[in-house]
């Protein structure tokens, strides 16, 4: 089991890109408010956090992948608070004058 966990987060990772790269393409229109590109960027952050996982789960041990696991979850917060500060923005934009 552990042997595939490289690889299913590396899928992972490559999964998220591709989302990125549709959301570049079809939602260009969401993406020019302010709100709309602190969302997309939570994507990346996301990938980046799956990257890391892949590298940290890949390691000989877990002191080994400690590094890797704590910007994996680095990468998991940033990607919450750019989500979080997007709704925010677009909540107060619609509710304001």
């Amino acid at each position: 089991m552990r042997d595939m966990l490289p690889p299913l987060f590396q899928i992972l990772t490559g999964l998220i890109f591709f989302i990125v790269l549709v959301v570049g393409t079809v939602g260009r229109p969401s993406i020019r408010s302010l709100s709309g590109r602190l969302t997309a960027f939570s994507l990346i952050a996301l990938a980046v956090s799956a990257f890391a996982l892949s590298q940290a789960t890949g390691a000989t041990s877990l002191g080994a992948g400690a590094e890797m696991f704590m910007v994996a979850g680095g990468g998991v917060l940033v990607a919450g608070l750019l989500v979080a500060a997007g709704l925010l923005l677009r909540g107060r934009g619609e509710a304001g004058p």
